[in-house]
């Protein structure tokens, strides 16, 4: 049975490029990216985890962000490098140390935390607050629930089964692992809340 990685590689390049028009990605951006040119902060420095094809990257790039995008997808990166020129890519895992890519100012998660494991997941917010500068802000969205979703986890691609390992966190889990150094101060509401998608932000005290 194939893993989350060989999955994502082998289906990255069927992913639309027009995905891009999609007017309710581009709200979250827009949204995340206010926080900071509210705050004054020009340019901010924004890490875009699990960056894919790095539709997320481009946008808030075109906002003003400085951005760089990882994913540990090689073959994600390996387009986003080739679609996206005003940003820089990197393969990384997000259960391990991130401190090579220096610090941010803010970092977006949008649907990826649901694919760690709930015995990395709190070494994965410690590997987040490693790289934030104090009063940075984290946006991470999650399929609200408790426990391994088989639904969202399993999937066959051309006769070979994969399991993705999708999980769903409450709001409680993520503030349990967070704490004390991240610090909930927001959650936000979009088109899929009925789906069950929560955007929580968090903030580095």
């Amino acid at each position: 049975m194939g893993d989350i990685r060989e999955f994502y590689n082998k289906t990255a390049i069927s992913w639309s490029w027009e995905w891009l028009k999609d007017k309710r990605q581009s709200n979250v951006c827009q949204t995340f990216y206010s926080m900071f040119s509210n705050a004054g902060t020009l340019s901010p420095k924004i890490l875009d985890v699990g960056c894919g094809l790095g539709y997320d990257s481009y946008l808030l790039s075109e906002l003003g962000a400085s951005v760089i995008g990882v994913d540990f997808s090689e073959k994600s990166i390996e387009i986003a490098r080739q679609n996206v020129q005003n940003c820089d890519f990197f393969v990384s895992d997000i259960t391990m140390p991130l401190d090579n890519l220096g610090q941010f100012d803010g970092i977006l998660c949008l649907g990826v935390i649901d694919y760690v494991d709930i015995m990395k997941l709190g070494e994965t917010f410690q590997n987040f607050c490693g790289i934030m500068k104090k009063g940075a802000l984290l946006l991470v969205s999650v399929l609200d629930g408790i426990g391994k979703n088989e639904q969202k986890s399993n999937f066959n691609i051309d006769g070979e089964s994969y399991d993705l390992n999708f999980y769903c966190y409450d709001i409680e889990q993520i503030c349990a692992v967070s704490f004390p150094k991240l610090k909930l101060v927001d959650s936000l509401y979009f088109d899929d809340y009925r789906d069950g998608w929560r955007y929580y932000v968090f903030l580095k005290v």
